[in-house]
């Protein structure tokens, strides 16, 4: 387990380098600041780039960039690779309250969160509020934030 921990340390550490110009095009819609720029206009070290992080109550989350949670997308890799990317925060595919009550393996699956992807919201849906809440509670120590999909 840890040799393909390593790996994957080292292919992250990898695509991150490869990916400053993707993050340095995506930032351009954000209202971030830039200490200094070259004569290209693009910037040669992140740490030139001053990001005002925020909190989600005692949850600190570090740039604006959010990765939505998205129905068959928001798997644990493409989780994986958007925090390594740049995300700040990645939220996972909505998962039904009742398969996580009833343990249903494709929405325990859903859930599953690794320390790659943190902070990592869990979005729940459902229209019975004591099977919320306690699909909520099952999953509370899986999650940094549990984001409960109201609909429409």
């Amino acid at each position: 387990m840890e040799r393909e921990t390593n790996e994957l340390e080292n292919l992250i550490a990898e695509l991150k380098e490869k990916s400053k110009f993707i993050f340095l095009l995506f930032s351009r819609f954000y209202d971030l600041e830039f200490k200094e720029e070259t004569k290209s206009g693009l910037i040669d070290n992140f740490s030139e780039i001053t990001i005002n992080p925020f909190k989600i109550s005692n949850l600190t989350i570090n740039n604006p960039i959010i990765a939505a949670p998205m129905a068959g997308i928001s798997d644990n890799t493409y989780r994986i690779f958007a925090k390594f990317l740049g995300c700040s925060l990645t939220f996972s595919e909505m998962v039904t309250s009742y398969g996580l009550i009833y343990n249903h393996d494709k929405s325990m699956e859903l859930v599953k969160t690794t320390d790659f992807e943190r902070p990592c919201a869990i979005q729940i849906f459902g229209n019975d509020p004591s099977v919320i809440a306690e699909a909520a509670s099952s999953i509370e120590a899986n999650s940094d934030i549990i984001d409960i999909n109201m609909g429409c």
